[in-house]
């Protein structure tokens, strides 16, 4: 079974690439989940993180792409409730260079899995809006994240 499964992550639509080697049939549950997790007065977001993440614990995904995880402390919340049953990428992993660890340079992004994570990688984009705009998209690091899974111990890596 010679097969490798790339899955990119983009902060406000996901694209997945699965590529199959040798004509195996491989079939991943796939959730992508916006947590809305901009700090709003009335929102009660640590709530809001833990509700997600017994979710995520009880449900039956593979791999899980979330989106606006902007605080390192909504993280660790799930991170607290999902380690031991998903391998998770660190919260600046695919934030690249300037992630405050509060919103400011962030990406918002973290991908868990059922397999083991060998490889991750984050490109930001080039525009990141205008400080004229006020919709605060120039103060956050959106981009693409990419992660490298291993789905069998006998996976071959081809790349």
């Amino acid at each position: 079974m010679k097969f490798w499964i790339i899955l990119h992550f983009l902060s406000l639509c996901c694209l997945i690439s699965i590529v199959i080697c040798d004509n195996e049939s491989f079939q991943l549950r796939l959730l992508n989940y916006n947590i809305y997790g901009l700090p709003t007065p009335g929102i009660l977001i640590p709530e809001r993180v833990e509700a997600i993440a017994e979710y995520i614990q009880e449900s039956s995904y593979d791999v899980v792409l979330l989106q606006e995880v902007w605080r390192e402390q909504d993280y660790n919340i799930l991170y607290n409730v999902l380690n031991e049953t998903y391998y998770i990428t660190n919260f600046y992993e695919l934030s690249g260079e300037g992630c405050s660890g509060y919103i400011l340079g962030c990406s918002g992004l973290v991908i868990l899995s059922l397999y083991p994570i060998i490889e991750t990688n984050f490109l930001p984009f080039r525009h990141r809006g205008s400080y004229l705009a006020v919709d605060g998209e120039v103060l956050v690091s959106k981009g693409l994240g990419r992660v490298r899974i291993q789905p069998f111990q006998n996976f071959r890596n081809i790349l």
